[in-house]
């Protein structure tokens, strides 16, 4: 009985040619996860007053930025992503197209590209949350909206 000849193999290839050929047929591995632990211990240890950002991720896809917000963040628009705010500790007053809504640890907010948004941290202590954007925020994507 004659062995299956596979499609790779060419006549006195021999063996070694045809593993070789099959290790580049094979799927590439996807990348090791990138995994960022203790965020609330992260911004904690951001040094400096008033509002401060720490970048977590960035691709094309997406960004991922760490944020402790002291005081006022202005109403804005991003021209270009869609963002996603988790919040982490701390509470504060979220305003988004004319509505007001209080949000606090655990709370997710959704904010579609072109809405525009502002916030307002709570008094006493920062508000830590993470800011998703997709796809990545751009130079120029954040645009003041009076």
């Amino acid at each position: 009985m004659t062995p299956a000849r596979r499609p790779w193999a060419s006549r006195g290839a021999g063996p070694a040619l045809s593993l070789a050929l099959a290790g580049c047929l094979a799927p590439a591995a996807p990348p090791a996860p990138r995994v960022a632990t203790d965020l609330p211990g992260v911004a904690a240890g951001l040094r400096g007053e008033g509002n401060l950002s720490h970048g977590v991720h960035t691709s094309a896809s997406a960004s991922v930025v760490l944020l402790r917000l002291e005081a006022e963040v202005p109403p804005h628009r991003h021209e270009h992503s869609d963002e996603v705010v988790y919040v982490l500790s701390g509470a504060g007053r979220l305003v988004m197209d004319g509505a007001t809504r209080d949000v606090r640890a655990g709370d997710a907010v959704f904010v579609p590209r072109g809405a525009r948004h502002g916030f307002v941290p709570s008094p006493g202590e920062p508000c830590v949350a993470l800011s998703i954007h997709t796809p990545a925020l751009r130079p120029g994507d954040r645009v003041p909206a009076p």
